[in-house]
């Protein structure tokens, strides 16, 4: 799933040209998992999401949260659990009934350049296809954004305290 958002956007621009990367639901759920929900509904980040937002004023946790009770139809992890499989068969079906085939691309990862150029109407770069947001770079950056966010609250209640 690649925008909670992505239904309004289509609404919002009706002539956009999209490309749809599903991948098969087996395999997708068990990332998504360890690299979205552990992050979200992990007791630590709870207590910095909070800090962060009561202390910083940044409200990035919770609002993550909300968008994914949203978009799986849920109230807490287990209904997310739950719903999984429907609201990611969902989402496809209906940007699939939103985008007629002549503006939108089934692209498989792999498939390189070329159909992506087809859409366009561009020419086919000289260039290797870019490989970015593996796992680990993807926790990484998590827990850079955790680092910062535990710094900053830290400078900010220090301030208060000294």
């Amino acid at each position: 799933m690649g925008s909670p958002f992505v239904h309004e956007l289509i609404k919002a621009y009706p002539n956009v040209k999209v490309v749809v990367v599903q991948r098969e639901f087996d395999s997708w759920w068990p990332s998504f998992t360890s690299q979205l929900l552990d992050t979200l509904f992990n007791p630590l980040v709870s207590v910095i999401g909070f800090l962060d937002w009561h202390i910083n004023g940044v409200r990035a946790a919770y609002a993550m949260r909300k968008v994914h009770f949203g978009l799986f139809a849920a109230t807490n992890r287990k209904e997310i659990e739950a719903n999984s499989r429907k609201a990611y068969d969902d989402y496809y079906d209906t940007i699939r009934r939103m985008v007629p085939p002549g503006r939108r691309l089934e692209y498989r990862m792999g498939d390189g350049w070329e159909p992506l150029c087809t859409l366009l109407g561009e020419d086919v770069p000289n260039v290797p296809f870019p490989r970015l947001n593996e796992r680990k770079e993807h926790s990484e950056g998590v827990l850079a954004r955790q680092n910062e966010t535990v710094r900053n609250t830290t400078k900010k209640v220090g301030s208060w305290v000294f």
